[in-house]
């Protein structure tokens, strides 16, 4: 599927170089593309799966996206570490897109908006 073959090029790149616009315009493109399917395929397992992943997607990358402001600070990473409770470090080369999802961020959206918020005010 030619979406796992993105996924498998954005998954490694660092949080920081992440080009978040660009990968989600392609997620919006295939979950138009993915709307636009005929009814019945809907039905099949296999499209209902597809359509969560996108869904996923669409609510992680703005997530990254705030995470990224330059008012985001070594304090509001140890919230998050803490809001999580799992240590990661933001600022290695292991921390990637696919380490985002690991660790469920948009589980802690609310949190999140909160302390970006707050972050830039």
């Amino acid at each position: 599927m030619a979406f796992d073959d993105e996924w498998m090029g954005w998954k490694d790149i660092g949080f920081y170089h992440i080009n978040i616009e660009e990968i989600e315009q392609i997620v919006i493109d295939y979950y138009n593309k993915l709307y636009n399917m005929r009814k019945d395929i809907s039905q099949w397992p296999v499209y209902d799966f597809f359509k969560q992943k996108l869904v996923l997607f669409r609510e992680v990358l703005p997530l990254a996206l705030q995470l990224r402001d330059e008012s985001i600070r070594d304090r509001h990473w140890n919230d998050i570490r803490f809001e999580v409770k799992e240590e990661f470090n933001e600022a290695s080369d292991d921390f990637n897109l696919e380490r985002v999802f690991e660790l469920n961020l948009h589980k802690h959206q609310t949190f999140i908006d909160d302390l970006c918020h707050n972050a830039r005010n």
